[in-house]
């Protein structure tokens, strides 16, 4: 079977990213780096979000209350990587080739290192102080991903 091997060089990863698939090149390693937001919000849905100390007395409650949650936490996310997309796009259109081992270096590195967090850590987390116009924006375009993922475009013949 014939394959693709594709890597790539990423300032916010620490090491060379490859992936081997039998698709189209681009298209693997878009669903892989998607796969890999994918991760990354799993982990913070533990750590950020304390999911393991939730104690209801009744299944059903428990059941409503994972499911707020979920909720919760689906918004967070999609609002989040959006904030996350526009702080990194405005963090790289700033950088400049830093002094080695000045303090330039290492507010890089640690930029370098606030990308590989999920979209809801950084919502979460950073307090970023943008324009309430800003805002609405970054929060209108999640809702309309969440919309689409609630009602999918689905071709129909009538």
């Amino acid at each position: 079977m014939r394959v693709n091997l594709i890597g790539t060089w990423r300032p916010d990863l620490s090491e060379l990213l490859g992936v081997m698939s039998a698709i189209e090149p681009v298209l693997a390693l878009r669903i892989y780096c998607e796969r890999m937001k994918i991760e990354q919000t799993f982990r913070d849905l533990k750590s950020l979000l304390q999911l393991d100390k939730l104690m209801n007395q009744q299944h059903a409650m428990m059941e409503q209350v994972i499911a707020l949650v979920l909720l919760a936490f689906s918004l967070g996310t999609l609002i989040g990587e959006q904030f996350k997309d526009e702080w990194c796009a405005e963090q790289s259109s700033t950088q400049r080739t830093p002094a080695r081992r000045g303090p330039r270096a290492r507010a890089q590195a640690a930029q370098r290192k606030r990308q590989r967090y999920s979209g809801l850590f950084i919502l979460l987390k950073l307090k970023l102080s943008w324009s309430a116009a800003r805002v609405k924006r970054i929060v209108r375009k999640a809702y309309h991903q969440f919309m689409t993922l609630l009602f999918p475009p689905v071709r129909t013949f009538i």
